[in-house]
């Protein structure tokens, strides 16, 4: 997180030796800070009230909510599941005792000049949660609000994992509402309440072959991970991926905390994000207060002004790719005026070594992500990498702080990262189920608009009953509020997933073994 002076001179960052201005202070200067900076400074103030309150509950800063300007509109929010009374005595005292918010760096507010904040009981309300009852599970979304108070959103932004894992029972699954990440198998029984079990969940891009796990020793599991252990998984993730030095990767749990975890450490005011795709890039950069522009071309991509760069390649869900090359390229323009170029790579393992920009990963500026949880079938082990030059991999490495990655981690990725010959034949076999996947969804009169060899995006102007088709015959598929006509579908597991998954889609009577996918 960037460390705010107290006089307002600026914020350093750890990937940067320069302090660069904070908004927060750019407000007041009486300048244009930016949704984001009132927003820092409003959770800032309520983190540090809600701590010190006494009151026995605990505050998530994350969740904070902005309400940008909506004279003549009156939004109800709701509290959070969990959250105490706001009449009760122990919501009183010091969260609600004081008026005006005490913003760092800028002026009181109150509801005649500032409207566009909610009332801060309202926002305690939601983002203050009983220690006895658990971590907070429902808020109001922050895009949710946003779009319900006037501020325009872009519509190939959808607020993709700005919802919380737990909804209404009665909100259809591909709507607002819904988990956007795949998965979300609860909430898909709660509204498919006849669909028959087990689930077949097609809606992740997860490979549905696992790598093989052995016996992990017992003192994986008891013991703390010696620091040989994680630079011995850094030497062989090293090798697997063609980084030059260990000293360039960083191990991390999952690549989502990497993704979370680059906005605090560089400073960012104008980020560019290549074409729709995963969606916690921008969200990411967004909480940390950056402007996010999703363009299209790669002259958009280094435009002057644009501090930090992030293409998805392969991209998720469509399978664009772009070539080590021109991904070189890119990086050495940003490189030379200081910015920076995030490549996520988390489906890049299958689609051979060449794809990758680490071999010719530039000496700074540049960071590349690798999962592992996707390729070999085990998310839910939680391990990621990042790979960048020595000095940013270090600073990677101390804010994540020690003991980041499990035991069993470090031995399961070690073995299988090392495991060549698995990795080669799972490629094989991924691309024939690829293959095999198109003509399934072609019979029905998909389109198929791209994929890799863990995913397909398909085509259809009824994918919403497509949807609701699957849904009602437990087969869970990866809708997109932005793009109605999108499905996208998982690779089925053995043959009676490719089966059920035939009869889903009204082609009981046609056959599409692996002998018409290799014809």
């Amino acid at each position: 997180m960037a460390r705010r002076s107290p006089d307002c001179r600026g914020s350093a960052y750890p990937f940067h030796n320069k302090p660069v201005p904070d908004r927060a202070c750019d407000a007041r200067r009486g300048r244009s800070g930016g949704i984001a900076a009132h927003e820092h400074g409003l959770r800032s103030v309520l983190a540090s009230e809600a701590l010190g309150s006494g009151v026995g509950h605990t505050f998530d800063p994350a969740v904070a909510i902005y309400l940008p300007p909506a004279p003549r509109r009156t939004l109800a929010v709701g509290k959070s599941i969990g959250a105490p009374d706001p009449g009760s005595r122990s919501s009183r005292g010091r969260l609600h005792g004081r008026a005006g918010f005490g913003l760092p760096c800028a002026a009181k507010l109150n509801h005649r000049t500032h409207s566009r904040f909610m009332k801060r009981a309202d926002i305690l309300r939601m983002t203050t949660v009983s220690r006895r009852e658990g971590p907070l599970s429902e808020v109001v979304p922050a895009a949710f609000l946003r779009s319900h108070a006037g501020e325009g959103e872009n519509p190939d932004l959808p607020d993709t994992g700005s919802e919380p894992a737990s909804r209404s029972d009665e909100e259809g699954l591909g709507k607002p509402g819904f988990v956007y990440h795949g998965g979300g198998l609860a909430a898909a029984r709660a509204r498919f309440r006849s669909a028959p079990s087990p689930w077949l969940d097609l809606s992740t891009g997860i490979n549905p072959h696992p790598y093989p796990v052995g016996e992990i020793e017992p003192s994986a599991w008891s013991r703390l991970p010696e620091p040989q252990d994680l630079l011995g998984l850094q030497a062989i993730a090293a090798k697997a991926y063609g980084a030059p030095v260990p000293e360039m990767v960083v191990a991390a749990p999952g690549t989502q905390a990497l993704i979370q975890l680059l906005p605090r450490l560089i400073p960012a005011r104008n980020v560019a994000v290549l074409g729709f795709g995963y969606q916690e890039h921008p969200r990411a950069w967004r909480a940390a207060g950056a402007d996010v522009r999703i363009v299209e071309t790669e002259a958009e991509l280094v435009a002057a002004g644009v501090d930090v760069a992030v293409v998805i390649n392969p991209n998720n869900p469509d399978g664009r790719r772009i070539s080590s090359d021109r991904l070189s390229s890119i990086a050495a323009r940003l490189g030379r005026r200081g910015s920076w170029l995030i490549v996520d790579e988390a489906f890049i393992d299958v689609m051979g070594p060449e794809a990758s920009l680490v071999p010719a990963l530039p000496q700074r500026g540049t960071v590349v992500l690798r999962s592992f949880g996707k390729t070999y079938g085990l998310a839910g082990l939680r391990l990621g990498f990042a790979i960048s030059d020595p000095q940013s991999a270090s600073l990677l490495r101390a804010a994540l702080g020690p003991w980041a990655i499990s035991g069993p981690a470090i031995v399961i990725g070690s073995a299988a990262l090392s495991d060549g010959p698995w990795l080669a034949g799972m490629t094989d076999r991924l691309a024939r189920d690829s293959i095999r996947l198109d003509r399934l969804l072609e019979a029905a009169s998909f389109r198929i608009e791209g994929g890799t060899p863990l995913f397909r995006l398909a085509r259809h102007s009824s994918a919403a009953e497509w949807f609701d088709r699957l849904g009602a015959s437990g087969i869970l598929a990866r809708p997109f509020p932005a793009r109605r006509e999108w499905l996208r579908f998982g690779i089925p597991a053995d043959e009676p997933a490719w089966t059920r998954l035939s009869a889903g889609l009204g082609l009981e009577a046609l056959s599409f073994g692996c002998e018409a996918a290799e014809g």
